[in-house]
């Protein structure tokens, strides 16, 4: 599919340098892509885990990085 103001106005920003004009220009192209685009697909991959009984309060979830600090060890 052609998008010629879109693709215009991507030509245009690829001959900028680094300015607020540019990051507008970026704003701009973002508004019109989202205007088009009927649905964003984002796979997800399954995540499986094995944990021990005595491990309490965790729960699998793939953005869960930098959460095991919060997890529970039952000693007995």
């Amino acid at each position: 599919m052609e998008d010629h103001p879109f693709n215009a106005l991507y030509d245009q920003s690829a001959q900028m340098v680094d300015s607020p004009e540019k990051a507008a220009v970026y704003e701009k192209l973002n508004a019109m892509a989202l205007e088009t685009t009927p649905a964003l697909l984002i796979p997800l991959i399954p995540e499986y885990a094995l944990t021990h009984k005595r491990v309490k309060n965790y729960v699998v979830d793939v953005y869960s990085h930098g959460v095991e600090q919060y997890w529970d060890v039952d000693p007995s």
